[in-house]
């Protein structure tokens, strides 16, 4: 025992710790320039080996103290080298564990109490049966990391679990032909602010935009806008006046509410302030995240494709959202 406290405690093995500790650094200021921090952070910063790193240090730093008798006059500035470094891990350690980062937007003149987290989270509220369970879990999710995410909640003597199969920064929504896939709608939306959002609807999704709901072939929810199939056509009945532009003439004709509304890829649908446009029907499909470059017309929300399993059936949604910013709910 008492040669491995000396070995802890040597001077060697401050030496071969700081290596280590350097060579991490060196390799973190790489994936941080090439990958950005949220990479650096995921693979190395915040990793669980980098802190027991950081550990091992402050014992090795502890135990040099005493072991080669460094509280004296005579070593007081080895003594406050190794004091301060242990002060400065532990100093980031209380941060790293009991702190938080965000950032406080205050506008001339004004007062602010709130702060946007530099931290992403996940919320979700599951209800069932009159009860209601809200969960929130933080999540660092990056473009070249595994982005593992899974979460069971319990409600009404019911489980839902809820895992990630694929994350994509600056996400665009795409649809592919799959033989075990289930019956999909591909539309493309615009709201009043001219935000175009492309997304796909299943028979057990909502999708909200702008505050309006719809759905495909839903008779669980009452959605504002309600889309189903008909021998291989698609309808839509809304809950408000639809206004159908056509794409080549520019002519316009306005339906009351209620009425069924065949949707081609030819038209343009605007029913309570969002335009909506037909773009494919599969009948068996499966949704797909795919990257898309950020431009000056198209702004692309980080996502990622979720599956809630509740007892033997699963469905997959497509959850939006950026950090700084709250996602449409799904």
């Amino acid at each position: 025992m008492k040669k491995i406290i000396t070995f802890i405690s040597s001077m060697f093995f401050t030496g071969l710790l700081l290596v280590i500790f350097a060579i991490a650094i060196a390799w973190a200021t790489f994936v941080e320039n090439d990958y950005g921090t949220l990479t650096a952070k995921i693979l190395i910063y915040n990793s669980w080996w980098f802190e027991v790193l950081l550990l091992v240090i402050i014992v090795n730093l502890t135990g040099s103290i005493f072991v080669n008798k460094l509280i004296s006059k005579k070593k007081w500035t080895m003594f406050l080298f190794h004091v301060a470094f242990a002060v400065i891990i532990i100093g980031a350690a209380l941060t790293r564990y009991y702190g938080f980062e965000g950032s406080m937007h205050i506008r001339e003149g004004g007062a602010s109490n709130s702060i946007i987290s530099e931290s992403t989270f996940i919320n979700t509220t599951v209800s069932a049966e009159g009860q209601s369970v809200a969960s929130e879990k933080e999540i660092k999710f990056s473009g070249y990391t595994a982005n593992r995410y899974s979460e069971k909640i319990e409600v009404a003597g019911k489980s839902v679990k809820i895992e990630n199969l694929q994350f994509m920064p600056s996400a665009l929504e795409t649809i592919v032909k799959d033989v075990y896939g289930e019956p999909l709608v591909a539309l493309m939306a615009f709201s009043n602010n001219g935000q175009r959002i492309d997304f796909s609807l299943n028979n057990k999704k909502i999708k909200v935009i702008a505050g309006v709901s719809l759905g495909f072939e839903n008779t669980g929810f009452n959605p504002d806008i309600n889309i189903s199939e008909n021998n291989g056509e698609i309808f839509m009945i809304a809950s408000d006046s639809v206004t159908i532009t056509d794409m080549v003439s520019n002519e316009s004709e306005t339906f009351a509410p209620g009425l069924p509304i065949h949707l081609t890829g030819r038209s343009i649908f605007g029913v309570s302030g969002i335009s909506l446009i037909f773009k494919q029907y599969y009948p068996n499909g499966r949704i797909q995240l795919s990257f898309m470059p950020q431009d000056e017309e198209n702004f692309h929300y980080d996502a990622f494709l979720a599956r809630i399993t509740v007892g033997n059936e699963s469905s997959d949604i497509v959850v939006s959202g950026l950090k700084g910013l709250v996602g449409e709910p799904q």
